[in-house]
């Protein structure tokens, strides 16, 4: 199979995977990552720049952040631990920090005695 015969069938792949309303964020980094591969092997550019371009990183992140709640586990840690600390680390795009944050107040009042980034 030639290499155009390749590349139509990830087109054709592509476009029943991404519609306008739900634009499957994995297969758009994907296709950047694919249209761009031979900068990236000769070190014209890097994966992390490309995704960081049009927030294709912030939204991957904010796309897996769909599918998980980690309200359950912040909610009974810190009942665990009243005097809370928390400490971030290496944050990226904060779309996961954002949706923790959410889960670390009740009723207004953060269940955390400390937060440092």
């Amino acid at each position: 199979m030639s290499t155009v015969e390749k590349e139509a069938i990830i087109e054709d792949l592509r476009s029943e995977l991404v519609h306008e309303e739900d634009p499957m964020i994995p297969v758009v980094c994907m296709k950047q990552i694919d249209t761009n591969c031979e900068d990236i092997i000769a070190d014209k550019a890097t994966a992390l720049n490309l995704l960081n371009n049009n927030n294709l990183m912030g939204q991957y992140y904010a796309w897996g952040q769909k599918y998980v709640d980690w309200s359950h586990f912040w909610i009974l840690l810190c009942h665990l631990k009243p005097g809370l600390r928390i400490l971030e680390i290496g944050g990226g795009t904060g779309t996961a920090t954002a949706a923790a944050l959410r889960s670390l107040y009740n009723l207004g009042v953060p269940m955390y005695s400390n937060y440092m980034c």
